[in-house]
C-alpha cells in the first residue's frame, strides 16, 4: 500500500455535515489522494454517482442510515445508473450492530467506525485493492461476499467484478473502452442470475403458499396470479436480454427456458388445485343446504326416526 500512488484516483465523499467531510477529506488527502470530491447533498450524490469515473466512495450514515442503505442497495441491485461494482465504504459516528448490518446488507464493501486514523484508512483501502471480496448475487442482495450462507444464498457462487479503484491505481486497464467492456459484461452477469434467482424465489413461494393453506381461501387466485406474474417476467425478460445481449444471449435464454419450464409446470398444478378446492367448496355448499332444507322441510312422516338412523351425509 505504501507504494501505490492514489493521486489520480478520484474518491468521493458524502457527508451531509460540512464539517465532518472536510475532515474526512483531510484523511483521504493525507493518505495520498489528490482529486477529491466533497458533497453534502444526498440529491447532489445521486447525481455524482452517475458518471462513472469514481474510484472509490464514501457514504456518511450516522445521520440517516436508512436513507443511506437504500441509496447503496439501488446502486448495487442497478437501479440507477451507476456503476453497481463501485468500491463503496460506509463510515459511522455510532457503530451499533443494527446500522452496520443495515449497510452491510445493502452492499457495502466495508464500515469504517468513526474517528478513524489515515492508518485505519489506508488498511481499508489497501484491502480494498488488495483483496477486495468477490460478488455474490441473490433475488435480494448484491454485493461482497460475507462467507455466511441463509437458506436463500445456498450454492451462490462469488464471482470477480470490476474493480475501478484497483484499475486505476495499479493501472491494469488503461483503455476506457475496455473498462466500458469489462462493466457492461459484469452486469450482464449479474442481471442473468439476479433475474433466474427472483424467477424461481417467485415460483417457489408461491408454491409453498398453496401448500401450506389447506383450506379454500381467496389467497388462491392471488397465488395464480403471482406465478402468471412469474412467468411474464421471466418471457419478457428473456426476449429484452436475447435481443440486446451477444454471445451469451442463447446460454441465457436457454436457462431462462428451463425456468419457464418449471413456472409453468408449478402454475397448472396450483391451477388443478384451486379448481378442485372449488368444486369442493361447492360440493360442501349443497350438501350444507340439502341438509337445511331436509330439516325444514322434511318429506317423510317418520321424519324423527330418519333424522336418528340415517348420517346427514347422506341426505345430498
Amino acid at each position: 500500500m505504501a507504494n501505490r500512488d492514489l493521486g489520480e484516483a478520484l474518491a468521493v465523499i458524502y457527508d451531509p455535515i460540512r464539517g465532518n467531510m472536510l475532515t474526512t477529506r483531510g484523511v483521504l488527502h493525507g493518505m495520498g489522494f489528490r482529486r477529491i470530491d466533497g458533497i453534502t447533498s444526498i440529491t447532489q450524490l445521486e447525481r455524482r454517482i452517475k458518471e462513472n469515473d469514481i474510484a472509490v466512495l464514501f457514504l456518511e450514515a450516522s445521520e440517516d442510515t436508512k436513507k443511506v442503505s437504500d441509496l447503496l442497495q439501488t446502486i448495487r441491485m442497478g437501479e440507477i445508473k451507476a456503476n453497481p461494482f463501485l468500491p463503496i465504504i460506509a463510515t459511522l459516528w455510532a457503530g451499533n450492530g443494527e446500522s452496520v448490518a443495515g449497510l452491510m446488507n445493502a452492499g457495502a464493501d466495508d464500515v469504517l467506525l468513526r474517528p478513524f486514523s489515515v492508518v485505519r484508512a489506508q488498511e481499508r483501502i489497501g484491502a480494498l485493492i488488495d483483496n477486495r471480496r468477490g460478488f455474490v448475487v441473490t433475488s435480494d442482495y448484491v454485493g461482497p461476499d460475507r462467507g455466511k450462507r441463509s437458506d436463500d444464498r445456498l450454492n451462490v457462487e462469488a464471482f470477480t467484478v470490476p474493480n475501478a479503484l484497483r484499475a486505476v491505481v495499479t493501472g491494469e486497464i488503461s483503455d476506457p473502452v475496455m473498462q466500458s467492456e469489462i462493466l457492461e459484461n459484469a452486469k450482464k452477469r449479474m442481471n442473468k442470475e439476479r433475474l433466474a434467482k427472483l424467477a424461481r424465489r417467485i415460483a417457489m413461494a408461491a408454491e409453498v403458499t398453496i401448500q401450506a393453506d389447506a383450506d379454500a381461501s381467496d389467497s388462491k387466485g392471488f397465488v395464480v396470479d403471482l406465478l402468471e406474474t412469474s412467468a411474464e417476467l421471466v418471457r419478457t425478460s428473456r426476449a429484452i436480454f436475447v435481443t440486446y445481449a451477444t454471445d451469451e444471449g442463447e446460454v441465457f435464454k436457454k436457462e431462462l427456458d428451463e425456468v419457464m419450464a418449471t413456472v409453468r409446470s408449478r402454475l397448472t398444478k396450483a391451477k388443478i388445485r384451486e379448481a378442485n378446492m372449488k368444486k369442493l367448496v361447492t360440493k360442501n355448499a349443497k350438501i350444507k343446504q340439502s341438509e337445511i332444507q331436509g330439516f325444514l322441510n322434511p318429506q317423510s312422516d317418520d321424519f324423527e326416526g330418519m333424522v336418528l338412523n340415517n348420517p346427514v351425509r347422506n341426505f345430498a
